[in-house]
């Protein structure tokens, strides 16, 4: 904002002029003092406050924590400045440390703390120093440039007229963002309700009822295993046979709709793992091969992987060229249980469990649904303590409630379009998100420019008193020397 934009009484300045010296201080020289210290991670940049700390002895103080804090401080974030850990320091943190990331804006008397810190909130002040960071994996500006930074000033008595009227105003957009943020929680368990009602039939009750002749897939499941041994014995090949649930396992289950069976999820396709080809060797990937690892596993549709192997590296690894179509599932590591649905012609690595269904006794994107809801069961199914893994055995031999295949279809034809309700909610939440964000940075141009409230300079003239304008504001804090003593 130029000087000759500013509202009558407003002053621009630095940061610098109109704040305190913070200098860094030693901690280890306090070596059995208990320190609470905030770092960048400390900061919850949705609701600009600190949400966490840490604790040590200054003996054993990090590297990083020297800076002294103390109530009404401003901490603003030298890494990443986009990203916006800003957050004003409690009471509870007075003489305790922060991180050198963070640039401390400690305000000069005849400064509102809470001023400065809804200042620096704004995308005019965030775009006027996030260009001037340094460094790409660790980008990050200094407190040269945090302080250099121009900010408009008001007379003290309208600076707290402004932070009144944001906090009433922002204190609406925040119960807002509250029933916001509780949606994608609401959302989570409708979708969970409705697998659920889908994988024991309740989803499909109405259609059920209407529909006549549907097949028996208990029927059609005998049907496959007989096959599977006729085939057996006609090639010679030895393959393991699939036992049906006995009447006892049977008693223990929930009782299905009539015509749904229990089974196996072996007992749908053909399943197998992957594996990895020789890293040592380079001339094994970067070619034309799809290779699926458990990180491009997305719970949705896989249309590329992040690296692909040549046709060397398949022929010396133990993996096979799977047919689009597969359904494949993450054995373990951070994704543990995450899902699937290949539209891609694809070899996979060890951490991947893989199906190519029987087309003819189950849909894959029923398949697809049932592992979703599953997915809780069969992770504390796996094995290895605190980070469990799955096996290609457990999955394997996973308990499989099916349908008929058309009532199969149908379910994923009402999952579908549940699901697609579900999406349209939460891209109309990220909209409704978008527009109090838009609406928060609209308030604070407004405050900032002399819009929000009555100017000092107007009531004092409808009053009939003079004002201390910010110019003569800041020759007061000149010559106190930026001291802060009222």
């Amino acid at each position: 904002m130029q000087q000759n934009e500013l509202p009558e009484g407003w002053a621009n300045t630095r940061l610098f002029d109109i704040t305190l010296d913070v200098k860094n201080v030693k901690p280890e020289n306090e070596p059995d003092r208990d320190f609470k210290y905030i770092d960048i991670s400390s900061i919850d940049n949705r609701r600009f406050v600190i949400s966490e700390y840490k604790e040590f002895k200054g003996r054993d103080a990090p590297s990083r924590a020297r800076r002294p804090i103390k109530a009404n401080d401003v901490l603003f974030s030298n890494v990443r400045t986009y990203l916006k850990n800003i957050a004003i320091v409690g009471e509870e943190y007075t003489n305790q440390l922060c991180s050198t990331g963070f640039t401390v804006l400690r305000p000069s008397i005849g400064v509102l703390p809470k001023y400065l810190f809804i200042f620096v909130q704004t995308d005019e002040f965030i775009d006027s120093v996030t260009p001037q960071q340094r460094g790409s994996q660790y980008p990050a500006t200094s407190d040269t440039v945090v302080k250099a930074a121009q900010i408009p000033l008001p007379p003290l008595p309208e600076q707290h007229r402004i932070v009144t009227a944001i906090e009433a105003l922002f204190a609406r957009l925040d119960a807002t963002n509250e029933r916001l943020d509780r949606v994608p929680g609401i959302m989570k368990a409708f979708r969970q309700a409705v697998l659920a009602a889908a994988c024991d039939g309740r989803l499909t009750e109405d259609w059920r009822e209407e529909q006549k002749d549907l097949p028996d897939a208990r029927e059609l499941l005998e049907q496959i295993r007989k096959e599977r041994e006729e085939a057996a014995k006609a090639f010679g090949k030895k393959i393991k046979p699939v036992k049906p649930l006995t009447e006892e396992e049977i008693v223990e289950l929930p009782k299905l709709p009539e015509g749904w069976a229990y089974s196996a999820l072996e007992q749908i396709g053909e399943w197998s793992t992957g594996s990895t080809p020789s890293r040592k060797k380079k001339e094994y990937f970067g070619g034309n091969i799809s290779w699926v690892k458990s990180g491009d596993l997305n719970d949705g549709i896989v249309t590329d992987t992040e690296e692909k192997i040549t046709q060397e590296g398949l022929d010396n690894c133990s993996a096979k060229l799977l047919p689009a179509g597969f359904i494949s599932i993450a054995l373990y590591g951070a994704t543990i249980g995450k899902l699937g649905v290949l539209n891609i012609d694809a070899a996979t690595n060890q951490a991947c469990a893989n199906c190519q269904v029987n087309p003819v006794v189950i849909n894959r994107m029923f398949l697809f649904y049932y592992l979703l809801s599953q997915r809780e069961e069969l992770i504390k199914a796996g094995q290895g303590g605190a980070q469990p893994n799955l096996t290609n055995k457990i999955v394997r031999e996973w308990p499989l409630i099916l349908p008929p295949l058309p009532e199969q279809q149908e379910i994923v034809r009402r999952v579908d379009a549940l699901f697609a309700f579900a999406d349209s909610i939460e891209a109309k939440v990220a909209v409704a998100r978008e527009k109090t964000e838009r609406l928060r940075q609209s308030i604070l141009a407004k405050a900032f420019s002399g819009e929000l409230v009555p100017t000092e300079a107007e009531l004092a003239r409808q009053e009939g008193r003079e004002y201390e304008s910010a110019e003569v504001l800041l020759k007061r804090i000149k010559a106190e020397g930026k001291s802060g003593k009222k």
